[in-house]
């Protein structure tokens, strides 16, 4: 069988939350059949990032400099839940003659299908890992000003529709767990790949008087639950943990929250093995999320405590408690 696997970012390496479940799904197509790979990336792919893919996958197109330099409209946005740059029909040719002879088209992400125009629908895989109606609802519930809960729930709204009409259209959706499953009506198309993590043999737990985060700063959706936390939380946390430090992992802006005592802003770090080692739980804050946290599932790999929302957690098939602690307000914090 012959794979046209299309994808919005280089798999390689697999450093954070997409590009794990790229690589994770390229390599089980690998066992399937002969995979070629399309990467179609907003930005610039390093170079790097293009020798470890091609190691990887020998036959790999790289369409990062072909994107149209003309930015999507309104509509466009709106009519396939995409942001970025449009596909010029120089792209779209290209991904079409190198996909000829191909068995099965596999797209991630259904803005991308739905800007490539699909020959045939209903021979193709479209992975919907992330429900955009579901975070638009969450970010309109916790919304402050009328005006603003107001544009939220019109983006609930438009991205339901849309949603509703991507699993109808295609012959296969994808979705990263039974509830999100759910959420889309349970049709017979849609399928199950969860999310998970490989890992090396960590060391040995050495917890300090550390509790730590980890998720790019770049993505609103961790910069608000990281806000709300550091605001409302972590004031209380430290006046009965005075000894208690705060390590924040990730790449992003500073934030003005940072500047508290006991709170250590790290930025990247490229490898995490000995800053997991050293903290006595992960926090994970959200208030807004769709798809399934894959820190979470690294923390447990890890043999690291969890301490998330209800949201933070979604979707992972977790009994609190258990699996891990849910923290809902400020006092379960």
């Amino acid at each position: 069988m012959k794979i046209c696997y299309i994808v919005n970012r280089a798999p390689c390496p697999p450093a954070d939350g997409t590009p794990m479940r790229l690589y994770h799904i390229g390599k089980g197509l690998q066992t399937s059949g002969e995979v070629r790979l399309v990467v179609i990336s907003d930005y610039k792919i390093d170079s790097d990032s293009k020798r470890q893919t091609l190691e990887e996958y020998p036959q790999t197109l790289f369409l990062d400099e072909l994107l149209s330099k003309k930015r999507a409209t309104r509509f466009e946005h709106e009519k396939w839940g995409g942001c970025g740059a449009a596909f010029s029909p120089e792209l779209i040719d290209t991904v079409n003659r190198f996909a000829e002879g191909c068995d099965l088209t596999w797209v991630a992400r259904s803005s991308v299908a739905e800007r490539l125009q699909v020959q045939n629908p209903k021979n193709c895989v479209v992975d919907l890992d992330d429900l955009n109606q579901q975070r638009y609802q969450l970010a309109a519930k916790h919304s402050k000003k009328l005006k603003e809960k107001l544009k939220w729930y019109a983006a609930y709204l438009r991205s339901k529709s849309r949603e509703s009409r991507v699993t109808k259209k295609y012959g296969t959706v994808v979705v990263c767990s039974d509830d999100d499953k759910r959420l889309l009506g349970g049709g017979d198309n849609l399928q199950v790949v969860p999310n998970g993590f490989s890992v090396s043999d960590a060391p040995p737990s050495n917890p300090q008087n550390r509790i730590g985060f980890i998720g790019t700063l770049e993505y609103w959706a961790n910069r608000q639950g990281l806000q709300w936390f550091l605001e409302n939380c972590w004031p209380r946390i430290r006046e009965n943990h005075p000894e208690l430090v705060f390590r924040i992992v990730g790449k992003g802006e500073h934030m003005p929250e940072f500047d508290q005592p006991g709170v250590e802003r790290l930025g990247f770090v490229e490898d995490v093995t000995e800053e997991w080692a050293s903290w006595k739980a992960l926090i994970v804050p959200l208030l807004v999320g769709g798809g399934t946290r894959i820190k979470i599932l690294e923390a447990f790999s890890r043999k690291c405590p969890v301490i998330s929302t209800a949201i933070g957690a979604y979707g992972l098939g977790l009994d609190p408690g258990v699996h891990c602690t849910i923290a809902e307000s400020v006092s379960d914090f």
